[in-house]
């Protein structure tokens, strides 16, 4: 055993290369599906990195590991295994606890302009490639909306695709043909490069879990949405998200858009 090892200290600061990839799945007991959520979250620390990264370490790293990131300033990427929904859900309030230390210690993300959250779907939680075309449109039937749920802006980090975007369903079925489409920009907000599971690049950083929750929550409604649709409308689909959200978050955001574009609420259920 090499000193490293010895040194309990050195494995509570331990922020590992860019490069490292760790991967473990978990599910809660009894749980039987394909479907996996990993999420980078990039915080920037005021105060001592050790200081915040051994907060993480030590109480959360049965279930994520840290990263450097060039992108970031002063401090580090917290990169989840491999989580279902209920397992995520089952986990919350340690993440809650031991985030609101590290915000205690120096660490902050929501208010950097370094800093992003992107969550990871497994690719093998759809049904067929049709299924995740009718996912990735929906992120793109209004630009409005999705910038909403992101709240962030768009930037060279998470772009938007005009192209994708007038061409919806379509485009995304026939390019989906190859695990890895070289053609495609990892930048943009859904990421297909990776070869087992896609990016949603979209979303602001933040160490409340419960904002963390919601956007895995978002996702995974704009799974079980897509999944049986024979076409991926913007009315129906948010009212699916409304009628099924959970997260006090999701329902503000939600409320947040009807506000910003002066929707008529009962004209809007009747398009649907």
């Amino acid at each position: 055993m090499g000193d490293f090892e010895k040194c309990a200290e050195c494995r509570l600061t331990v922020i590992y290369p860019y490069q490292t990839k760790k991967l473990k799945f978990f599910a809660a007991k009894d749980e039987n599906t394909k479907m996996f959520f990993g999420i980078e979250n990039e915080i920037e620390c005021s105060s001592n990195v050790n200081d915040v990264s051994k907060i993480i370490n030590a109480n959360l790293g049965d279930l994520v590991y840290l990263k450097s990131d060039a992108s970031i300033n002063h401090g580090f990427e917290i990169v989840s295994y491999a989580m279902t929904y209920k397992k995520w859900y089952l986990s919350l309030e340690r993440f809650k606890h031991f985030f609101g230390m590290a915000v205690d210690k120096g660490g902050f993300s929501q208010t950097a302009t370094t800093t992003g959250l992107h969550i990871h779907l497994s690719r093998e939680g759809f049904d067929n490639k049709e299924h995740l075309a009718r996912f990735a449109a929906c992120w793109y039937l209004n630009k409005d909306f999705t910038k909403i749920m992101a709240c962030r802006d768009f930037n060279h980090y998470c772009s938007w695709n005009d192209y994708r975007a007038e061409h919806l369903t379509s485009y995304f079925i026939n390019h989906l043909q190859t695990l890895k489409e070289q053609f495609d920009d990892r930048y943009n907000f859904i990421n297909f490069r990776n070869r087992e599971t896609v990016e949603v690049r979209l979303f602001n950083g933040t160490l409340r879990a419960d904002v963390v929750f919601a956007h895995i929550q978002l996702c995974k409604l704009l799974v079980d949405y897509s999944k049986d649709c024979q076409e991926v409308k913007f009315d129906s689909m948010f009212q699916y998200l409304k009628k099924n959200a959970k997260s006090k978050i999701l329902k503000q955001l939600f409320k947040i858009y009807e506000v910003q574009n002066k929707l008529d609420l009962k004209e809007h259920k009747k398009c649907v």
